[in-house]
């Protein structure tokens, strides 16, 4: 998905934060756009971090292909899941985006 699809996506999931849904075991409580690519991904943690890029710019050479990844609020420990794929939060319950 591009930038923007993703955009629109967080937009309507957004009703779904502070509620515990599959597969976390506390509220949901962020989405994070990342791109796609693992190496991209690198290089994005590198502009942010070694050149202190803003996110909106060290994203922009990615935005053709990047990823959400679903984060649950963390009460009680390390142990548990801390982030799962929007693909797969979707599959596990059972949301359909056309229909939201």
């Amino acid at each position: 998905m591009n930038l923007q699809q993703a955009h629109n996506t967080i937009a309507k999931l957004a009703a779904y934060k502070g509620i515990t849904m599959q597969p976390f075991t506390s509220p949901l409580k962020e989405f994070l756009i990342l791109p796609a690519n693992q190496k991209d991904f690198e290089q994005m943690l590198r502009d942010m971090t070694d050149h202190n890029k803003p996110f909106d710019t060290a994203i922009s050479p990615f935005s053709n292909n990047v990823t959400i990844l679903l984060c649950p609020e963390m009460l009680d420990g390390s142990d548990r899941l801390n982030h799962c794929s929007i693909e797969y939060f979707l599959q596990v319950n059972n949301i359909d985006l056309e229909k939201l």
